[in-house]
């Protein structure tokens, strides 16, 4: 009998689950998302890691609303022969951001960690207070927890690229999104450890 009530019970919640699969599916993608209102600042970072262009999109309007007066672009990747982050520079030029107002940082990087690290020494050396932090949506959380734990002082702004290349509330549907949620979450989860 207590076999029985055992496995009904694990029915249950088995089916308990299924049923609630989407709204617990979402919270885990939005659970990665975490952004703030673009407001003022001297400088925006866009960080490296977008091939489509998106985030230096983002940094390009920043600076073209006169949010911020400068934008540095992150990015050692190697891209047919280019640093990504003077890919970066070249593609908000082209967008008609002012040259003379942006920067590649040509830091050699393998990570967000790194470029936090990097990135907010040459910032602190420069005096920087506030700044605003452009990402990817999915990868902001993690992104403002490590600019924040390595710049304390300063204030950071995080802002999502104007993409829909992770939406929260279906993810799981289409294959690379979910590539995107399992290396998010475990870089995530990774970074909870320092590692």
């Amino acid at each position: 009998m207590r076999k029985i009530k055992l496995v009904l019970s694990f029915g249950v919640l088995a089916a308990a689950l299924w049923l609630a699969r989407e709204p617990i599916l979402t919270a885990m993608g939005a659970y990665l998302v975490q952004t703030d209102k673009p407001k003022a600042a001297e400088v925006a970072i866009v960080l490296g890691g977008d091939s489509a262009g998106h985030r230096a999109d983002m940094g390009c309007e920043l600076l073209k609303r006169g949010l911020v007066k400068r934008v540095w672009f992150s990015g050692s990747q190697m891209m047919y022969g280019h640093m990504e982050a003077d890919l970066g520079e070249e593609w908000a030029r082209k967008r008609g951001c002012e040259a003379a107002k942006m920067a590649a940082l040509h830091s050699p990087v393998d990570s967000t960690k790194d470029e936090a690290v990097g990135i907010t020494a040459r910032m602190r050396a420069e005096g920087i207070k506030e700044f605003i932090l452009v990402t990817s949506n999915y990868h902001t959380r993690r992104a403002g927890a490590l600019f924040r734990k390595y710049a304390p002082e300063m204030q950071v702004t995080v802002v999502a690229a104007a993409d829909h290349d992770f939406p929260v509330d279906r993810w799981w549907k289409e294959r690379p999104t979910r590539k995107t949620f399992a290396y998010e979450w475990a870089k995530t989860i990774t970074s909870w450890f320092g590692v």
